[in-house]
């Protein structure tokens, strides 16, 4: 039987890719926007940038959302 990760893991491992993310789409931002650089490289820039704060922010959230599960399941009567 496959044990779970727990939503701590989850979101601590959500945290990590999100500041490696963050480092590496700076630098490439660094790299790529430049004055007189074509489109493409800043809304390729820029989606990757969303898709990481959206993709994290739901990662974040599900945790979240299972450890008050968690502690419901616990405490029923509270």
């Amino acid at each position: 039987m496959a044990s779970r990760r727990s939503p701590e893991s989850r979101a601590r491992e959500a945290l990590v890719v999100l500041a490696v993310g963050l480092v590496v789409l700076t630098v490439v931002a660094a790299v790529l926007y430049r004055p007189g650089a074509p489109r493409w490289t800043h809304v390729l820039v820029d989606g990757v940038g969303w898709m990481l704060i959206v993709s994290t922010g739901t990662v974040l959230t599900v945790s979240a959302v299972e450890k008050l599960v968690q502690i419901t399941r616990r405490h029923p009567g509270h």
